[in-house]
């Protein structure tokens, strides 16, 4: 009668743990549905496609330049403008494919170059103007470090290397500080910045709002998984039933696991940790589940 009633219990959990994830899984389409940006309208006079490539305004060796190095770009861009009023046409000049001078200091990473120009009388009207491919200097920016974040030329082929990615280099964060007019950003800003987010809401900078729904709702999942019969069954039986969920722990672990009650609600309590991380919007690094983790161990 005991077995049975174990048996009956841990069915009605299963039961429970399904319902829940029906119910979150439900909430799934609203969440995105809330991130997808409405179609903008535009007037029929403002539909028009981009212009075509015009010639180059901007001295050659300068568009050069922003292909070399930030100091060498700063120096030959300086050395050219340094004497140029306000009102000159200069400022407004375009390379071939509608880059301004602001667009190249962008493309160059070099944050003393856009800090100059932005301190020119003329240097904010910059910030919104947009080249032929409609990105502003900022979006430009972005879009460039996009890229480097994401794929690799590897010989004549593109291969995906976000998986490698870290962060963004201090120059290229100064550079986006500048562009957005950040001058005293908060450290979830600057983590934002450094991990590549764009949409301003991701968690430390690299967890994306959907990416932590999904996450969350799997460890809620995990935990309610490994809880369900800690207190009845054997450690084999227990590992049996759950070793789907421990493949990538150490051959030690997992006998430890087998023969240790008490390691066997470190795992569950460590589980419950993670998924109470997501859940307060917290990166469920080793810092932040070994913060949740203290006052238990009292």
């Amino acid at each position: 009668m005991a077995k049975n009633g174990h048996f009956d219990d841990a069915c009605a959990e299963v039961l429970r743990i399904n319902q829940r994830r029906h119910d979150k899984i439900k909430q799934l389409p609203s969440f995105w549905m809330q991130a997808v940006k409405p179609i903008p309208q535009i007037a029929a006079e403002d539909d028009y496609d981009p212009p075509p490539p015009a010639p180059s305004t901007i001295p050659g060796p300068i568009i050069q330049a922003s292909t070399a190095s930030p100091a060498k770009f700063f120096r030959g861009m300086t050395a050219h403008y340094f004497f140029l009023g306000s009102a000159d046409k200069q400022w407004s000049a375009t390379d071939g494919v509608g880059n301004t001078i602001l667009h190249l200091a962008a493309f160059a990473e070099s944050p003393d170059a856009i800090d100059w120009i932005l301190k020119r009388p003329c240097g904010t009207g910059l910030l919104h103007k947009r080249n032929n491919n409609g990105d502003t200097p900022l979006e430009a920016l972005q879009f460039k470090l996009e890229k480097k974040r994401t794929r690799q030329l590897l010989q004549s082929s593109i291969v995906a290397c976000s998986d490698q990615f870290e962060s963004y280099d201090h120059t290229a964060v100064q550079c986006l500080l500048k562009l957005q007019g950040l001058k005293d950003p908060s450290w979830n800003e600057m983590r934002r910045l450094e991990g590549g987010c764009t949409c301003g809401e991701c968690v430390d900078g690299c967890l994306s709002p959907r990416m932590r729904l999904v996450l969350e709702n799997e460890a809620e999942s995990i935990y309610l998984k490994l809880r369900c019969g800690l207190a009845s069954m054997s450690g084999t039986t227990y590992f049996e039933e759950n070793k789907n969920l421990l493949t990538f722990l150490s051959d030690y672990c997992k006998k430890i696991i087998k023969h240790n009650k008490s390691v066997r609600c470190g795992l569950v309590s460590l589980s419950q940790h993670v998924n109470a991380s997501l859940c307060c919007g917290l990166l469920p690094d080793e810092d932040n589940i070994m913060y949740g983790l203290r006052p238990s161990r009292r």
